[in-house]
């Protein structure tokens, strides 16, 4: 999955929702110019992806992100 380009990607609403077994690598994407987040991972129950180095600076909406991700616990400090 990291080797698709989504740098020029500015809404992410979506695209992973109600996939119950999307555990997939997006730990290198460039989703520096997404503004819109809804419902991106909703309902992935077993993604434990790593995100920290996404930048969302430019995000404006994470309505229901990672509702229902249940096993989710990574680092999203930075």
């Amino acid at each position: 999955m990291n080797n698709i380009d989504v740098s020029n990607v500015t809404e992410f609403v979506d695209v992973f929702a109600n996939k119950d077994k999307f555990n997939g690598d997006v730990s290198k994407w460039n989703v520096s110019n997404g503004y819109d987040f809804e419902d991106m991972f909703y309902s992935c129950k077993k993604f434990t992806g790593d995100l920290s180095k996404w930048d969302v600076s430019n995000a404006v909406y994470f309505d229901t992100f990672f509702t229902f991700c249940y096993r989710f616990n990574s680092d999203l400090s930075n």
